[in-house]
């Protein structure tokens, strides 16, 4: 939920400079993609009603976020975000009827779509690395703050994939649905954040 809430200080950078420069979209269709498909998860098999809540504001939050992107992005952003969206749209539909006709027998490929999924959001900020770098400004990546609370999240689902045990107790049991995709996660944050301390440093050398 935190790193899905982190896109509204984008967001609201968006909204002050009324423009959304060069960001793209694609962060915010792959986590919807990523929420509706673990809230899907989260009802069927594992029947938890506090992760089904914690996606549905994901959810929200991310419909919220392409509205806003999409209010104040150029004819021709929009228009590519229009394609992408149909797209996630059939892959959506696609994936989770073929999850639920035979849940059991596709449990393990949904789970590693899910997770899949997940990773999407951490590396697509990275695309926008060679702006940041030759504009000398972070306007294209995700704020100082953003990039804080994803690093944090991931270190945190590192820790939570690290310390399960199995049913009957015995011995920890990683889990690779959470650890690969928040591994994927951290490297992306420190990179990001690496970024941001680098222009700050930057700036403070050029005054």
């Amino acid at each position: 939920m935190a790193v899905a809430a982190m896109c509204i200080t984008t967001i609201a950078d968006i909204c002050r400079h009324r423009s959304v420069g060069n960001r793209s979209a694609l962060p915010y269709i792959a986590k919807l993609i990523s929420c509706i498909l673990l809230a899907v998860y989260a009802v069927w098999p594992k029947d938890s009603n506090l992760s089904s809540l914690i996606n549905i504001i994901g959810i929200g939050t991310q419909a919220y976020c392409l509205v806003k992107y999409l209010t104040y992005c150029t004819d021709v952003y929009r228009h590519w975000c229009y394609v992408c969206l149909v797209s996630a749209t059939v892959f959506l539909v696609s994936i989770i009827a073929l999850y639920l006709s035979d849940v059991e027998g596709n449990l393990a490929f949904f789970s590693w779509t899910c997770a899949i999924c997940r990773i999407v959001p951490a590396i697509v900020p990275l695309l926008n690395v060679g702006t940041a770098v030759r504009e000398n400004n972070m306007r294209s990546m995700p704020s100082v703050l953003s990039c804080g609370i994803a690093l944090a999240n991931a270190i945190l689902s590192i820790g939570v994939a690290c310390t399960g045990t199995r049913s009957d107790g015995s011995v920890p049991e990683v889990d690779s649905f959470l650890l690969y995709p928040s591994l994927v996660a951290f490297g992306s944050g420190v990179v990001q954040i690496s970024l941001h301390i680098r222009l700050r440093l930057l700036l403070q050398h050029q005054e």
